[in-house]
């Protein structure tokens, strides 16, 4: 039964009315709205929304940092687990297990560039261009003189 003080001058009881106040509030703090327009929408104080904000904040921390624990626990295993796929008979099981783990080294994938075919015979015009290309490339500046040497 609710205390004389819990009760408002129309007989409600206020623990519950601010409970459901704060549950109603709850999509629109999650969705990202501010205090103040969060205030305003369910008739309660800024303040009041703050708290509610900050309360949710720290269930929220809770909630992960017990969610990473429990992986944290389970490292090994997946570890283990993703290690015997690079094994597998299957090559699409394998190059999936091992992209898999390099994706999460950190390291970053190399870009791919176009490469010029140097097997087949060049003019002295192409060989030129190739030359001024890679000079570029490199940014040394470096280009060929008018006699197909390079510049002193």
């Amino acid at each position: 039964m609710a205390r004389n003080e819990d009760m408002d001058a129309a007989g409600r009881n206020r623990r519950t009315d601010a409970a459901a106040r704060r549950a109603a509030a709850m999509p629109d703090i999650v969705a990202g709205k501010g205090a103040s327009e969060v205030a305003r929408l369910h008739g309660v104080s800024e303040t009041t929304v703050r708290r509610w904000m900050l309360e949710v904040r720290g269930q929220f921390l809770d909630e992960t940092q017990a969610a990473i624990e429990k992986i944290r626990g389970k490292l090994p295993r997946i570890v283990d687990r993703l290690l015997e796929l690079t094994e597998s008979a299957d090559e699409k099981v394998a190059l999936g297990a091992v992209n898999s783990a390099l994706d999460r080294t950190g390291l970053i994938k190399v870009q791919r560039h176009e490469v010029d075919d140097v097997t087949q015979p060049k003019t002295m015009e192409e060989a030129r261009a190739m030359v001024a290309r890679i000079a570029a490339a490199l940014g040394t500046g470096d280009e060929p003189d008018e006699e197909g040497g390079e510049d002193e």
